[in-house]
């Protein structure tokens, strides 16, 4: 007889102690692929579980109680998370000899959604003047840090570069750092 994911799950949870976030994942998988014997779970099974966990959202728990959905999408980070867990999954099994060592595992392969784009990377001049204030609240002794904290926005230079400079790098008529 084969050995089921919820077999499987049941065995991996118990063979040591895992993070706290890792039931939680793997009580999912259980849900949507319990029953099916590893060797028998297909791409195609793994693509139709994370379509319907990608379009349950995130859920809030309740104590005793069944979790809300709150109607917020998953990040793709969170769906990765989800993927790689069953892939963890799969490795263990394939490391307790459950499959054969030349069984491919469903997962492999997956395109795998990646992290949400980063909103807005820069300063704006209003973070630059917040950051002014903060610096000349702590540079007490230097009286330094709202210059290089200027210049630094307005020239790109980085820290080391910043470190570097002399007072015979600037232009004197331009006032133009070279």
């Amino acid at each position: 007889m084969a050995t089921t994911l919820k077999t499987l799950i049941e065995g991996y949870l118990a063979a040591a102690e895992r993070p706290s976030d890792v039931p939680g994942r793997l009580e999912f998988w259980l849900n949507e692929l319990g029953d099916i014997p590893i060797t028998d779970i297909t791409a195609e099974a793994v693509d139709a579980a994370m379509v319907r966990l990608a379009e349950r959202g995130k859920v809030q728990p309740r104590r005793g109680k069944e979790a809300v959905a709150t109607g917020k999408p998953l990040s793709g980070t969170t769906l990765t998370r989800y993927v790689s867990q069953l892939a963890g999954l799969f490795k263990y099994a394939r490391k307790q000899r459950l499959v054969s060592r030349t069984w491919t595992p469903p997962t492999r392969n997956m395109d795998l959604p990646g992290p949400a784009p980063i909103k807005n990377t820069y300063f704006t001049a209003a973070d630059i003047e917040r950051l002014v204030k903060v610096a000349r609240m702590l540079d007490t002794r230097w009286k330094r840090m709202p210059a290089l904290i200027r210049t630094a926005f307005c020239t790109g230079l980085r820290a080391g570069n910043l470190k570097e400079l002399r007072w015979e790098h600037r232009a004197h008529a331009r006032l133009v750092a070279r």
